[in-house]
């Protein structure tokens, strides 16, 4: 995820995407792929079928459908860049055609706002995130990206708490909203999910100034439940990056790199695992490494570098938080003893 947001990244400054059209097919497409949907699935990744954009410059959609029983949707509305620059009340008056989804997610390919579309109200009182691909750090974009696109997430809910919990701590009283400048609620720190207030009826309203530039993120990366690591090996040329998840496993992303091959130290689980997983097209050979094609998550941390390097690694030692560089086994002592 990381590589990708920074070719994205600089695609923005080289103004690649002026248009809606580019920002969702060479964009918003992109990322979602990386963030576990299946792009080539139209039941669950749907595009407007109109084949030129509406005279009247509405946003043009992408749609997230997951398969489970609510069919919980995400519709992701597309403007040209710098669209969302400007007064946001025209574009956002366009979102009340879309269908009603759990988010919605405007964005002109820099500027990413997320609302809360089973909230009644105006749109200021459904935001519960704003994201600034060129100014915000990547490593807390990923993990916003994660935590609320991620389509395990999704699934099983925890982005639909995390945005609740959000928007119950916007709710917070006015002292205390007074000590939190401005900035901060573009990539808020996260309330744990089960402390978070989900009678969303009773949220009341809140204001982010929709004018001002967004500031720098310069607070810690918020704590979430499927942190961002990454083990690099740089004169091997391998990057791979995962989330650790409570229960113990590692989720490896697509777009990761592995060793090409194997060294003596790795064991005959990690071989045989590492077979099965090219044979299965999870990893594939390319320019002298291997390629994850898709995510895939190890019953360890340890079995996920041992693929990763094709030997045997420390992986408390050889996984380090993005962002901070955080070892992994620091991580995990910390999650325990908090």
């Amino acid at each position: 995820m990381l590589a990708t947001l920074t070719a994205i990244r600089q695609h923005l400054r080289d103004h690649d995407y002026p248009h809606a059209e580019q920002v969702r097919l060479a964009l918003v497409t992109r990322l979602v792929q990386q963030l576990g949907w299946d792009i080539w699935n139209p039941r669950e990744v749907r595009t407007d079928l109109a084949p030129r954009r509406p005279a009247n410059g509405a946003p043009l959609a992408l749609t997230l459908v997951a398969p489970d029983t609510g069919a919980t949707t995400i519709c992701i509305a597309c403007v040209d860049a710098g669209g969302l620059a400007q007064p946001l009340a025209a574009v956002e008056d366009h979102l009340r055609g879309h269908p009603r989804a759990l988010f919605t997610v405007l964005t002109d390919g820099q500027r990413w706002r997320f609302y809360y579309s089973l909230l009644a109200g105006p749109h200021a009182n459904q935001l519960f995130c704003g994201i600034d691909l060129l100014s915000d750090e990547p490593a807390g974009v990923a993990e916003h990206f994660f935590a609320f696109l991620h389509r395990a997430n999704v699934l099983n809910h925890s982005a639909r708490h995390r945005a609740e919990a959000c928007l119950a701590q916007r709710a917070q009283p006015a002292a205390a909203q007074a000590a939190t400048p401005p900035a901060a609620c573009l990539l808020p720190h996260f309330p744990a999910a089960e402390d978070a207030a989900h009678a969303i009826d009773k949220v009341p309203a809140f204001w982010l100034d929709n004018h001002s530039e967004p500031a720098a993120i310069t607070a810690d990366v918020p704590e979430l439940a499927a942190p961002l690591f990454l083990l690099q090996r740089p004169k091997a040329g391998l990057q791979a990056e995962a989330n650790w998840l409570p229960i113990g496993t590692m989720r490896v992303l697509m777009g990761s790199t592995a060793a090409g091959r194997v060294s003596s130290s790795i064991s005959a689980a990690g071989y045989e695992l590492r077979q099965h997983l090219l044979q299965t097209g999870v990893l594939r050979p390319h320019e002298g490494k291997l390629h994850f094609d898709q995510d895939y998550e190890f019953d360890s941390p340890n079995r996920a570098a041992e693929v990763v390097c094709g030997g045997t690694v420390n992986a408390r030692l050889a996984w380090l938080r993005a962002g901070s560089g955080q070892t992994l086994g620091s991580y995990v002592t910390g999650s325990i003893m908090n």
